[in-house]
This record gives C-alpha cells, structure tokens and sequence, in this order.
C-alpha cells in the first residue's frame, strides 16, 4: 500500500494519506463527487479495515448478484426436495404396477368382490369353516363371548393377497387384529350367493375325501350326499364293532388274570396243607 491508492472504507471510497506500513492501515481522506468529479475533501482519518474493491453488497451489482446467488440456492433446494418427492412417486408408482400386476392375475371373481365391497354392496358374510351366513352388518360387530353384548367397536376385515394372484378375507375377533388370525369369510351381495360359497365349500371337502361336520351342516340348513352319509354310518358301525370287540377282548383278558390269581393262591394254600 503506497500514499494515493484508492481504497474503500466501508462505504466509502477514499485515497491514502499517509501508509502506516502495518496491514490494511493507513491515514486516508474520504472521497467526494462533484459533476461526476471525484476530489478528496474533509478530515482524515485513520481505517484498520481497508479493501482494494468495494463490497459486493454494498453495490447494485453485488446485491443483484447476492439475490440471484440465493435465488439459485433456493431452486438449487427445491429441485432436490422435488427429486426426492419424484423418487417416491416413482417407487409407489413401481409398487402400484406391482399390484395391478397381482390383480390382473387374480381369478375375475375374486377382483369383482374387492370392487362390490369399495362399493358398498356387500350384505351377507359367507364363514365356510362353519358352515353358516351371517348378515355382514352383524358379523362385523363386535359381540362378547361371554355375554353375547355387541360393542361399539368393528371387528376387524382383512384382504390378503398371495404372490399368485390368490385373494382371501379373514375376520378377526377384534378391531386391533389381537386375540388371533380370525376366520376365513367370504363377501358377498346376497344371501343365496353366500349360502352357495357354503355349499360349494362343504362339496369341496367331501370330493377331497376329509370330514365334515354333519349335524352342523343339516341343521344351518345345506345339504349332504346320501353317499357320504351311508358311508359314515358304516363308518361308525365299524369303529362301534371293534370297539366293543376290543373292551370285550379286554374283559376276557382280565378274566384269564383273576382266574390265574386265584389258581395260584390256591396251589399256595395246597403247599401248605390247609386244603
């Protein structure tokens, strides 16, 4: 720094006096504009915080710089929050794909009840394991076990999905999905189309060749086979048979001991010369 060097103060411009050879110091005197002339006037003064240029900020250039700067920090923060909100649509869009996916391949019976149930045209709950309907407006309350009393609550309905494309609903006892899986039910739009989802479930079984329940089935009113029932008959009358077969079996074996026994305590009296 030499005497004459233009300097700024702050917002002033002004010129060296006197260097003071230590840093940015110097003795300077403010400089003055006149008709576009510039002239150095008034006191001098001494400035530790000289600056070859004046401050951006304190120009019209340097505050239209700053705005733009912070314009663009602000975009720059926008178009990251807007990438990341991107990212997520996108992933929920790929998980939708995914879904629609599944749905397509679902059996077109299964996608028409999902839809009747978003619209509200679901009446009557088919519980096949029970054999029995219900009016879903019932069956979806929640009702005491013990006291039978209805509760405020909603039992809870779940929709389960399988890579396959198959469907189920479960009903749970509960509205928090506690006290168990619940049960398998299907919904449906009217009384006939539930008690057929019933019967259809109960034939199931019997062509797969496992139990069923038949005083359930007659008395919630469907129907069963006379073959199957013939066929339980004999079931029964066989396992009665070597039942009783096997207490008899029994009863004879525990005679043959007692007799034995005795034969024996009688050789030991014998033995003794009391007989």
């Amino acid at each position: 720094m030499k005497k004459g060097d233009i300097k700024y103060d702050g917002k002033k411009k002004v010129v060296v006096v006197e260097p003071s050879g230590d840093g940015n110091g110097a003795i300077v005197q403010e400089i003055h504009t006149n008709q576009e002339k510039e002239f150095p006037a008034g006191p001098t003064f001494f400035s530790s915080k000289l600056k070859a240029e004046r401050p951006e900020y304190l120009t019209w250039e340097g505050r239209e710089i700053k705005r733009e700067e912070a314009n663009h920090a602000r975009l720059k923060e926008t178009m990251k929050i807007q990438s990341r909100d991107m990212e997520i649509v996108v992933a929920g869009n790929k998980e939708h794909l995914k879904q629609l996916k599944l749905v397509k391949k679902s059996d077109k019976k299964s996608f028409e009840r999902l839809l009747d149930y978003i619209a509200g045209d679901i009446l009557f709950l088919a519980i096949p394991d029970e054999y029995k309907v219900e009016k879903f407006s019932d069956s979806i309350r929640r009702v005491d076990s013990w006291s039978y009393k209805h509760f405020d609550s909603l039992r809870l309905l779940s929709l389960l999905g399988a890579s396959d494309g198959r469907m189920s609903w479960r009903l749970n006892n509960y509205s928090d999905n506690s006290g168990g899986s619940g049960k398998t039910v299907i919904p449906c739009k009217t009384r006939k189309e539930a008690e057929k989802c019933v019967q259809d479930h109960i034939d199931a079984r019997i062509k797969e060749g496992r139990q069923v329940s038949t005083d359930k089935v007659l008395s919630n009113g469907f129907t069963i086979p006379s073959e199957y029932i013939r066929k339980q008959i004999k079931d029964h009358q066989k396992n009665h048979s070597e039942y009783n077969k096997r207490q008899f079996e029994s009863i004879d074996t525990g005679n043959e001991k007692h007799q034995a026994k005795i034969k024996y305590l009688k050789n030991c009296l014998k033995r003794k010369g009391s007989i």
